[in-house]
């Protein structure tokens, strides 16, 4: 009960920053929805924030459409810089109609979102090696088929995952969530801290740490299994 108590206070003090970092002048979207392509240079990460919804589609070549009410387009950034796609908010958009981007990406290797943003694949991402990190009350849902995946969550962020991967590596704390059950590893590296909680479903090998109230609950029957449990921690067979 004390570790359940302990991860609603972390989730608590993550939407709590997420809402400080909106703090400052807010616009109201005109309800006039439009649709602008925008030209950006070649990227193979993307960086989401500031509350803003992107969805991921995987083709031939990359691409950036957004959709929002008309006033709010100035409003909505969308850079490369290090190789990386930013997205954000100039302001705080408290009301619109619509306010999301549509990402198509050809070769995508690292996925971020903090600060309230929502980021979703609309069909499955092929890729050898992809990260994925979440904090702050940011929400990531992704369909991945590739070789090797790395995901970390904090600060109350829920990421979600489904597919194959051969080697995933999971890392979550601060009363974050990430619910890869519906995804399949043949190997997974999980660790759990400070009120942090992982789904994961496990064919071969399954290290696991869990501790100050982090939870890892597992599936599958792994010919392999190394756990280490401590501090409140807890890992569950389902």
């Amino acid at each position: 009960m004390r570790s359940f108590h302990f991860s609603v206070l972390l989730a608590f003090l993550g939407f709590t920053l997420t809402s400080c970092l909106f703090m400052g002048p807010s616009v109201k979207g005109d309800g006039n929805v439009k649709e602008e392509t925008r030209v950006v240079g070649d990227f193979h990460g993307i960086r989401v924030t500031s509350g803003m919804t992107v969805h991921l589609v995987q083709g031939d070549e990359p691409g950036v459409k957004v959709i929002a009410d008309k006033n709010l387009h100035k409003l909505i950034e969308t850079r490369v810089e290090n190789d990386i796609l930013e997205i954000r908010a100039l302001a705080n958009i408290w009301k619109a109609s619509e306010k999301k981007v549509i990402v198509t990406v050809s070769d995508l290797s690292e996925i971020t979102g903090t600060a309230g943003s929502n980021i979703r694949s609309d069909n499955q991402l092929v890729t050898d090696h992809l990260e994925v990190r979440g904090s702050a009350g940011s929400n990531i849902r992704i369909d991945i088929e590739g070789e090797k995946m790395e995901v970390s969550a904090s600060s109350g962020a829920n990421i979600f995952l489904e597919g194959l991967v051969r080697e995933m590596n999971v890392k979550t704390s601060s009363g974050a969530n990430v619910k890869a059950g519906d995804i399949h590893a043949l190997r997974c590296d999980a660790r759990a801290s400070s009120g942090g909680n992982i789904w994961i479903s496990v064919q071969n090998d399954l290290t696991a740490d869990a501790s100050s109230g982090g939870n890892i609950f597992y599936s599958g029957s792994p010919d392999t299994l190394n756990v280490n449990s401590s501090s409140g921690g807890n890992i569950i067979k389902k």
